[in-house]
C-alpha cells in the first residue's frame, strides 16, 4: 500500500496539487515497470502451460487405454491438492509471522469486489475437492482398508471449511443487502503475529505429513509394475502444475486491473483540476483504503449524528407535550388529534434512527470480528474509547425516548376514558 506524501500546511494549492500530481505520475510509472515484469511472467507461465499441452495431448489416447489410469491419476491429484493446500498455507502464516501485525483497513469498493471474488474462487475450490474426495472414498480404486477412510475425513475437512467460510461470507453479504448497503470488506491480519502465528506454521505442517504419508501409502498400495505408475504420476503432476499456473495468471489478471486505477486517478487530477482535498479524498478511497480507526470514527460520527436528531425531536415533543397538558381550552377530540400527531413523529424518528442504528451495528460487528486476532494500536484504542463514549449516549437517548412515549401514551389513555359525574 503506497503512502500518501507529506505535505507543508504552508504550501499553496496549486504548489500541493503539483505534489499530487508528481506522487502519483511515480507512482504510475513503478506500476507500470512492475506490470511490464508482471507481463512477462505472465508469458513465461503461458509458455509453461502450452508445453504442458504439448508433452500431455500425444499421450492421451494411451493413459485412457486403462480406465484404472484416471482414477488412480485423481487420487494422486487429490493428494498432492492437500499437501500443496497446506505447505502454501504455513508457508502464508510464516510471512504473516515476519512481516507483524498489518494496519487494518477498510477496503475500498474494488478492493471488496476482488475480495468478494477471491472468496468465491475459494469456496467453489473447497467444494470441488470436498466432492472429488468423498466420491474419491466411495469408488473402488482405494479398496477396503484405512486409505478409505484417510480420504474421507480429508473431504470432510474440505467440506467443514467450505461450510464455514460459506457461512461467514454468506451471512455478511445476506444481513449487507438486507440493509442495502455494500458489504464492508477488511484488511487485517487473521493470526496475531505475536502470539499464534509460529504455532499454527507447527500444527499445520504436521497436519501436512498425514496427505504425504497418504500419498505414498497409496503409491505402495498399487499392485502394478513400476513402470506402469509413471503415466497416472505424471498426469496427476502435470495437473496439479496446470492448476497452478491458471491461479496464478487468474490473481495476476485481478490485480493488473488494480492498476488502472492509478492511473485513472492521475487522469482525472489533470483533466478534472481537482482540488488537494479532493485528490487526498479519491486516493483514500479508491486506492488505499480508510484506515481502521478514522473509519471507526467516522462511523462513531454517524451514529452521534443519529443520536443528537432524535434527543431533538424527543426534547421538541416533549415541550409540545407539556404545552398541551397545560391548555385548558381544547376538545378532548383536539387533544386526542394533537397527541396522534406527536406519537406519529416520535415514530417516524424512531423508525428513521433504528435503519441508522442497524447499518451501524453490522458495520461495526464486522470491524470488531476483525480485531479480534490484531494486536490493538493506540489510535485504535481511542477510537474504540469514543465510540463506547457515544454508545452510553444512545442508551441515555433510547431511556429519554421510552420514557416520553410512555407519557404521551398516558395521557391520551387518560383523555380517551370517559368521565363520570359526581
Amino acid at each position: 500500500m503506497q503512502e500518501e506524501p507529506i505535505v507543508s500546511p504552508s504550501l499553496s494549492e496549486e504548489s500541493e496539487r503539483k505534489l499530487w500530481i508528481d506522487y502519483l505520475g511515480r507512482i504510475n510509472d513503478r506500476q507500470q515497470r512492475a506490470r511490464g515484469g508482471s507481463g512477462a511472467t505472465s508469458w513465461a507461465l503461458l509458455g509453461v502451460l502450452v508445453a504442458i499441452l504439448y508433452k500431455v495431448i500425444p499421450n492421451v489416447s494411451v493413459f485412457l487405454s486403462l480406465r484404472a489410469n484416471v482414477k488412480v491419476s485423481l487420487v494422486l491429484f487429490l493428494f498432492e491438492c492437500d499437501i500443496a493446500a497446506l505447505f502454501l498455507g504455513a508457508y502464508a502464516t510464516l510471512l504473516n509471522f515476519y512481516m507483524g501485525a498489518t494496519r487494518t483497513m477498510f477496503h475500498t469498493e474494488q478492493a471488496g469486489r476482488f475480495q468478494s471474488i477471491s472468496h468465491f474462487a475459494t469456496l467453489f475450490t473447497q467444494l470441488v475437492l470436498a466432492i472429488a474426495h468423498l466420491a474419491a472414498a466411495r469408488s473402488s480404486v482405494l479398496g477396503q482398508g484405512k486409505l478409505r477412510w484417510l480420504v474421507s475425513g480429508l473431504g470432510i475437512v474440505w467440506a467443514l471449511n467450505f461450510w464455514l467460510l460459506a457461512r461467514k461470507v454468506g451471512r455478511k453479504l445476506w444481513r449487507a443487502r438486507k440493509l442495502k448497503i455494500p458489504a464492508p470488506w477488511f484488511q487485517a491480519s487473521k493470526i496475531n503475529p505475536k502470539e499464534g502465528s509460529l504455532m499454527v506454521v507447527a500444527l499445520t505442517l504436521m497436519l501436512a505429513t498425514v496427505p504425504v504419508a497418504g500419498f505414498f501409502w497409496y503409491l505402495s498400495s498399487l499392485h502394478r509394475e513400476p513402470g506402469s505408475i509413471l503415466l497416472p504420476f505424471a498426469a496427476s503432476g502435470y495437473a496439479i502444475a496446470g492448476s497452478g499456473i491458471f491461479i496464478a495468471l487468474f490473481y495476476k489478471g485481478l490485480f493488473t486491473m488494480t492498476l488502472i486505477s492509478y492511473e485513472n486517478l492521475e487522469r482525472d487530477v489533470l483533466l478534472e483540476k481537482l482540488s488537494p482535498s479532493e485528490i487526498r479524498t479519491r486516493f483514500i478511497s479508491q486506492l488505499m483504503g480508510w484506515p481502521a480507526e478514522d473509519w471507526l470514527n467516522e462511523q462513531t460520527v454517524t451514529r452521534k449524528t443519529a443520536n443528537v436528531a432524535l434527543r431533538d425531536t424527543v426534547d421538541s415533543v416533549a415541550t409540545a407535550l407539556d404545552d398541551l397538558q397545560q391548555s385548558d381550552g381544547k376538545s378532548p377530540q383536539a387533544l386526542k388529534d394533537e397527541i396522534v400527531r406527536l406519537l406519529t413523529r416520535l415514530g417516524t424518528a424512531r423508525q428513521q434512527h433504528l435503519a441508522v442504528m442497524q447499518r451501524h451495528r453490522f458495520l461495526v460487528t464486522e470491524l470488531l470480528n476483525e480485531l479480534k486476532t490484531v494486536p490493538e494500536s493506540p489510535p485504535m484504542t481511542i477510537a474504540l474509547a469514543q465510540w463506547r463514549e457515544e454508545l452510553n449516549e444512545l442508551t441515555r437517548v433510547s431511556d429519554a425516548f421510552h420514557d416520553l412515549a410512555t407519557r404521551t401514551m398516558e395521557l391520551g389513555r387518560s383523555i380517551s376514558q370517559p368521565h363520570t359525574p359526581a
